[in-house]
This record gives C-alpha cells, structure tokens and sequence, in this order.
C-alpha cells in the first residue's frame, strides 16, 4: 500500500480515539468508540477456549471493524439510532471500502456482510459480545450517569443477541447479575392504604428482580419516613451506610437513609 495511502487511514481511525460514546468509565468520563472496540476484541480473545471450532482472529477483526463508520459519523446511542442513521454509516463504510486497494477491498467487504448477515457463529459472537461489552461498560460506571429509560434497558439489552449460546447466555446473566436495582418513589395514595396494595406491589417487585437475576435492591429513603422504615425493614431491607454500597452511587439527598436487600 502507498505510504501517504496508509496515512490516511490511520489519520481516519485516530478519529474513533476522541468520538465518545454515550458510555461512561468508572473514572468518570466518556469512553471513546476506540476504547470500546479495544476491549470488545479483547474479549473475543479470551473466548477462544470456550469456541475452539471458531476463526477466532476473525471475531477479533470484526471487532475491531464493526463501529469504523463511526469515525465519518460519529456514535449515536442504541436508543436513538434511527434505520436512516445505520444507512447512512452503512453508506459511509461501503463508500471507504471501495476507495480501498486489493486485497483489503474485497477482505473488509466479504467481512461487513458476514457480520450484517450474522448467519455464521463468528458474527454471532462478535455480535453477543458487542452487546455485552456495553452492558458490563454500564455497570463499571457510577449509576448517576444512567438515564431513566437504561434501568431497564440494562436488564434486558443483549438477551436476543447473547441467546445462540451458552456460553454468552451465561456471560449475560453474570452481567445482569451486577446491575443495580434502585428504588424510589414507592409509595401509596392515602385513599388507598391499609388495602395491602403496597404489599402486593413490592411482591411483584421481588419477583421481577428475581427473573432478571438482580442480587441487590438499593433504597434511598427520607430520613424522616418512619413508617416507611419499619415496612422495608420488615420486608428484610438491612440499614446501611453509604461506604458498604456495592457499587458507586451519588444518591442526591443528604438526609437519605440508605437500604439494601440481598434477593
């Protein structure tokens, strides 16, 4: 390849080094689209024990590859992306393909179908790890940067995707497992007490924790809610300060009394 060629696409794939993404670090900054990719490859790599029938340096690639429109386009959430939005990086990336020399133009566009397709176990799997690599992202980052609609979309983001396998069921649930469940705003209209209707909610609550492998419910309550207290701790809720939280959270009330349910 031609040495000013060659620049040229390292000077584009420097751009996935400052485009961030929605995803927070646990240090408490955007992660960019390089991080992510970096470490989603570096997951693949270690799944090669657990696929040994699998061209695992082809999951790497796709790893590496999968989010390069991104550098003409920069990153729109899941949430967000819209189909005219993945046309237009599909669009971008077929366009980069092209302009590339032989063999890498015929490589990287045989690669983008397989992984648009997903029929083979390799785009599967870059496909399931993709998605886990943002999930496991979300739960290292402090919680105060979740948006309401991620408590649960984290629950539930990958099922489809992690699904083919075992092995990423597994790495799935283990993820889920690590999320958090906060609790707020749990409460009766007075008409409407001592009917057990806030009973019968919080069972149902339990439970829907329990399907989506939630191992703790974190609760931050006014310190001046005493009736509120005696009923989460009778439903088993334990006292806690704010040093033995199991993971960082900001929680906005200097008055809150912290609870924790181990499910």
């Amino acid at each position: 390849m031609d040495i000013n060629r060659y620049m040229e696409l390292l000077d584009r794939a420097e751009k996935l080094k400052n485009n961030t993404r929605h995803s927070w670090t646990s240090s408490g900054r955007h992660e960019s689209v390089a991080e992510h990719s970096w470490r989603l490859a570096f997951m693949a790599y270690f799944m090669k024990d657990e696929f040994p029938d699998v061209d695992i340096n082809k999951v790497i690639l796709m790893c590496m590859m999968h989010d390069f429109g991104e550098a003409f386009t920069g990153d729109i959430p899941a949430f967000d992306k819209t189909s005219d939005d993945e046309n237009t990086e599909e669009n971008v990336i077929k366009e980069w393909i092209d302009s590339l020399p032989e063999p890498y133009r015929t490589e990287l566009a045989e690669l983008f179908a397989e992984m648009k397709e997903r029929k083979t176990t390799e785009a599967k799997l870059y496909k399931a790890l993709d998605k886990m690599e943002a999930v496991i992202q979300h739960n290292e980052a402090d919680i105060s940067t979740w948006l309401e609609l991620e408590y649960d979309l984290q629950l539930t983001y990958g099922e489809k995707e992690t699904a083919f396998s075992e092995v990423t069921r597994n790495l799935k649930k283990r993820a889920n497992e690590d999320s958090l469940a906060k609790m707020k705003k749990f409460f009766v209209k007075k008409e409407f007490r001592s009917q057990k209707i806030g009973l019968a909610l919080y069972n149902m609550l339990i439970e829907y924790a329990k399907e989506k492998y939630i191992e703790h419910i974190i609760l931050d309550t006014p310190s001046v809610a005493a009736a509120s207290h005696r009923f989460y701790e009778k439903a088993g809720f334990k006292r806690i300060e704010s040093q033995e939280l199991p993971v960082p959270y900001g929680f906005p009330d200097g008055d809150s009394l912290l609870y924790m349910l181990d499910i």
